[in-house]
């Protein structure tokens, strides 16, 4: 970086200066690092914490957080929300009580009480509620199935129906049709679809 000597004070070509006592510089760092924790969010609602940019960035909800690149970038009334990651809970907009945690978790949003951790966990999920995803691409393509389960990586991926449980790596990955299912174990029930209790 390009320093100047102006006045007895060092400057950079950056947003802030570095004056030439050491105290004076951890001053103006630590002012410039307390700003850009507010992210790009300007927000008056009560109860909320955004850190991130455009994080939260319409949000009029109460006792929400969200952290990261365009966190609940979509939400607008949706309370007690928790979106940490990039583009986590992105598009919603009213629902509640939703926990989104990675990359494009719980994307799409628009259900309440749902759980999703992990890299696109619950992507698709607009309509279902009260499910749990716990891995990458857990629940991914789940649009309205309701109260399922699904642990370890790609767990009832395809899913599109409720009161499943799965747990274990690819179990239960291919189903579409059954409902009230449980498979335990790495690959259980991963190629078939399954079709009932």
């Amino acid at each position: 970086t390009r320093c100047a000597l102006v006045t007895g004070v060092q400057t950079c070509a950056l947003p802030i200066c570095f004056p030439v006592t050491i105290s004076q510089r951890f001053q103006a760092v630590s002012q410039v690092s307390a700003a850009s924790l507010t992210g790009q969010t300007d927000s008056a609602t009560p109860f909320e914490t955004s850190l991130g940019y455009q994080a939260g960035n319409v949000n009029t909800g109460i006792y929400n957080t969200f952290v990261g690149y365009q966190a609940a970038v979509s939400n607008t009334t949706g309370q007690s929300n928790v979106a940490i990651g990039a583009n986590a809970l992105r598009l919603n907009t009213t629902a509640i009580n939703n926990t989104a945690v990675g990359y494009q978790a719980l994307y799409t949003g628009g259900a309440n009480n749902n759980t999703g951790i992990g890299t696109d966990a619950l992507y698709t999920n607009s309509s279902g509620a009260e499910n749990s995803a716990l891995g990458a691409q857990a629940l991914y393509s789940n649009v309205s199935g309701s109260y399922n389960t699904a642990i370890g990586f790609s767990a009832l991926r395809a899913n599109t129906t409720s009161y499943n449980v799965a747990v274990g790596h690819n179990a239960m990955r291919l189903n579409t049709s059954g409902d009230g299912s449980t498979a335990v174990g790495q690959g259980a029930f991963e190629g078939h679809i399954v079709t009932g209790k």
